[in-house]
This record gives structure tokens, C-alpha cells and sequence, in this order.
């Protein structure tokens, strides 16, 4: 709870994307502190944002297919082999991002 407080009641650090960030994207990871005794700073954004959507479609299938019996809230892993999970997943990602990575990121030195 500390943490969405600390995010409501400081807007503009915390819920406006940094600058020179890829507009559009409302995902992110920021982190700034000292590297090799000099501050710096990392950024991380998604790829593409339908990788959450192929895995929404991915569990909706198979619980349609009945291959999902358990019920409740529930780690990925208690339901799902990975590798067929990955693999099943890879047949919906369109061909211009196979292969890429599920991640950008940049960091840079802030001194």
C-alpha cells in the first residue's frame, strides 16, 4: 500500500513516463543509483505490449480446451509445463518480432 500512496500522492515522479521515453507505452521500469562510483540511470520497456495478450489468450484457450482442472488463484507454473506454454505461445507472435527480445532498455550516465 506504501508504494501506490507514495505513487497518488507524487504524480509527476512516479505516473508521467520519463523523458525521452517511447510515447504510447505505459509500462516501464526506472532506476537510478550509482554505478563504478558514478549515478546512473536504467530504463526497461516492453517490447511490444501484446506480449501480456498472447498469454491472456494462451491460459484462455486451455482452460476452453479443459487442459486447466485446478481452480482458483494460482502461480502459472502450477498449471502450465513452460516449455509447451513458450512454445504455444511463440505460434501467435506476429513474424516481425520473433526472435527480438521481450525487452528495450537503455541505461545512461547521469554526471
Amino acid at each position: 500500500m506504501d508504494f501506490f500512496e507514495s505513487a497518488i500522492a507524487d504524480k509527476e515522479r512516479w505516473l508521467i513516463s520519463p523523458a525521452d521515453y517511447p510515447r504510447g507505452w505505459w509500462m516501464w521500469v526506472v532506476a537510478e543509483g550509482h554505478k563504478d562510483g558514478r549515478k546512473a540511470r536504467y530504463l526497461n520497456w516492453p517490447t511490444m505490449i501484446n506480449w501480456t495478450t498472447i498469454s491472456f489468450i494462451i491460459v484462455a484457450l486451455r482452460i476452453l480446451r479443459g487442459e486447466v482442472t485446478l481452480q482458483g488463484v494460482l502461480p502459472p507454473e502450477a498449471c502450465f509445463e513452460l516449455r509447451s506454454f513458450l512454445e504455444e505461445a511463440a505460434m501467435y507472435v506476429c513474424e516481425e518480432h520473433r526472435g527480438r527480445s521481450l525487452l528495450n532498455e537503455r541505461f545512461e550516465w547521469l554526471e
